[in-house]
This record gives C-alpha cells, sequence and structure tokens, in this order.
C-alpha cells in the first residue's frame, strides 16, 4: 500500500509539526481502518523509518486517522520517560516501535495501549496499513518474531 503526505507546516502546533494527509481513497480507507497510532521514528518527514532505539528516537509521530492528520513531536530529552509521557498523553489506541525496554512497555500497556514492534527498515508510515499483523511485544520476555 502506498501512502502519500500532503506537506502542510502548521506552525501553531505546540511542540512540533503537524501535516495533513492527502484526500486520495487509500488515505480515507486508511484513516477508517486506524484509528490513532503512536510510532517513534528518527525523522520528521515522509520516509522516516521507526527508530532502533526507543529512548534516543528523535521524533514521535502521532497519526490520527479520523482526521487523516500526523503530528511529529520532537524528543526533545531523548529520555524513555519523555516518549512515553508524550504517548501516553496522546492515547493512541496503538503504539509502534522498534524495540522498547521493559519498563516503558510496561507503562504503555497499563495504559490500555496496544504495543507493535515494527520492522527499522521500511518508512514507519507504511506500517499503518499493516498493523494488525505486526507482532505485539511480549512483557514475559520472549522475543517478538518479525519474520
Amino acid at each position: 500500500m502506498s501512502v502519500s503526505l500532503i506537506w502542510i507546516k502548521d506552525k501553531s502546533e505546540r511542540a512540533g509539526y503537524h501535516y495533513n494527509w492527502g484526500d486520495s481513497k487509500t488515505d480515507r480507507k486508511l484513516g477508517r481502518a486506524v484509528k490513532k497510532v503512536a510510532m517513534t521514528v528518527l525523522s520528521d518527514r515522509e520516509d522516516a523509518s521507526l527508530s532502533p532505539f526507543f529512548a534516543r528516537a528523535r521524533w514521535i509521530a502521532l497519526f490520527d486517522g479520523p482526521s487523516g492528520s500526523i503530528q511529529f513531536i520532537r524528543n526533545r530529552d531523548a529520555s524513555a520517560a519523555f516518549v512515553v509521557e508524550q504517548i501516553c498523553r496522546a492515547a493512541p489506541s496503538v503504539a509502534i516501535c522498534g524495540h522498547i525496554d521493559h519498563e516503558s512497555a510496561q507503562r504503555f500497556v497499563d495504559a490500555g495501549i496496544d504495543l507493535r514492534i515494527g520492522p527499522c527498515s521500511v518508512p514507519a508510515v507504511s506500517l499503518l496499513g499493516q498493523v494488525d499483523e505486526l507482532p505485539p511485544y511480549s512483557l514475559d520476555g520472549a522475543p517478538s518474531n518479525l519474520a
């Protein structure tokens, strides 16, 4: 599935950038399929991949399916606590990351956020249509398989 963004920077967003998705059939279908998703990413660009380091993810991408918008929040503290706080505050139904420590994962589970592990080798936005296919994080210590 190919997803394109219309890059409209909205300087009114307090903690990052806000972009609006295009109005194509694919975008509308994607918005209906996914409610709200948070992702830890390497940059605030369309082709940004998931960050392999949770606490050091440079950006948090918040995709809002109903409105079709994506907001990027800079990880100013470079800390797991900041990332967890921002994602929990946004209250997404799903969070996708390349790697996460056990304590942060537990906080997401406690907050009722479905935590998924995704590959860091593809654009993160390409994972939005595959959320249900991504492996869930296992709190029992068993590795998640991305095969």
